[in-house]
């Protein structure tokens, strides 16, 4: 006799009550679930969105990520970066401070070990801006 069959045994000689309904349910046929195309036919189905979907905007072709393209826009980011530190004559700490990350981090990029995500290389950018626009 298994665990549960023990356990429930144990509870319909607490619960005579219950004996019945459990008597009724182990004589039923189990029926298996009836297909979703019968309960929501497909023409009712794409017929009530029909107009929300048209609603939505059309977009274009998914563009495929492509892992060394990024590597190479990150490294070209990089040597930008680190020709004007070196110009404004600013530590790795000092920039790290200026822009708002670890040192460590700075160090990994520019020394190669890792390159910059999306957020960081946004950052690397941003800052190339902001120093051609106070025209160094």
């Amino acid at each position: 006799m298994s665990y549960s069959e023990h356990w429930r045994r144990e509870f319909l000689t607490r619960h005579p009550e219950y004996e019945s309904q459990s008597q009724v349910r182990s004589q039923e046929a189990v029926q298996p679930p009836a297909p979703v195309s019968s309960v929501f036919p497909l023409s009712t189905f794409t017929t009530a969105n029909s107009e929300f979907l048209k609603q939505l905007p059309q977009q274009g072709p998914r563009r495929q990520h492509n892992p060394t393209q990024d590597r190479s826009i990150s490294s070209d980011v990089l040597r930008q970066v680190c020709c004007l530190r070196q110009r404004l004559k600013l530590t790795q700490q000092a920039l790290a401070k200026q822009l708002g990350i670890s040192s460590r981090t700075l160090q990994d990029w520019e020394q190669g070990r890792r390159q910059p995500s999306g957020p960081g290389r946004a950052l690397l950018l941003q800052w190339i801006d902001q120093q051609a626009a106070h025209g160094c």
